[in-house]
Parts: C-alpha cells; structure tokens; sequence
C-alpha cells in the first residue's frame, strides 16, 4: 500500500464518518436540546432520514419549539441517585421505606 492508497483510505473513513454525523443531524439537536419527543424523532431519522422528506420532517421537528417541563418536576439529584445506585455501597435503603438497613456496617446486628 503506497502513499496515495493509504490516504484514500483514511479520507474515506473521514467522509464516512462526516456523512453518517450529517444524516444523523436531526437526531442529535433533538437529544442536545432534551426534546421531548426526541426517542420519535431519531426513529423517524434513522427509518425515513434516507429520503429527503424525512429527513427535512425529522430536522424541522427537532427545531420546533416545545415546552419544558416545569423544575419541579425535574429533579436531579434523584436521578444521579438512580443511576448509582448499584455503585453506592453506602446507600441509605431506609429512605425507601426499609426498616432493617442502612447502618453502614453488613455484620452489624439490626435491632
């Protein structure tokens, strides 16, 4: 493999890769800007993105503006909770309504 071949190559894989981020355009603002509908939008991308109509539909209706959700509702320390929970060995599980855990130590007896 000579020069010129190798650098095909690596330009290739390149365009690759550039086209597959460019059809996937639609699909990434809708996750960048936590669209709630994003999950239909990168179904719509990936099954009719190939058509330019689809295409267009799918980036359209991740531009589109939405509404979003009350703070209230979003509460991020629980879900960092959830996400670590099988990590976290010093789990409280009496915050989840169990009685017989959460003294930190596992031979210690529970009264």
């Amino acid at each position: 493999m000579d020069l010129h071949e190798a650098l095909l190559f690596v330009l290739s894989y390149l365009a690759l890769f550039a086209l597959i981020g460019l059809y996937l355009v639609p699909a990434w603002t809708a996750i960048f800007r936590a669209h709630p509908r994003r999950g239909h939008i990168l179904l719509l991308n990936l099954l009719l993105g190939w058509t330019i109509a689809g295409w267009v539909a799918a980036l359209l209706w991740a531009l589109r503006p939405f509404d979003p959700p009350p703070r209230s509702e979003v509460n991020d320390e629980l879900e960092i909770e959830r996400l670590l929970l099988p990590c976290k060995p010093d789990y409280d599980f009496r915050t989840l309504g169990h009685r017989r855990s959460g003294s930190g130590d596992l031979l210690a007896r529970n009264p």
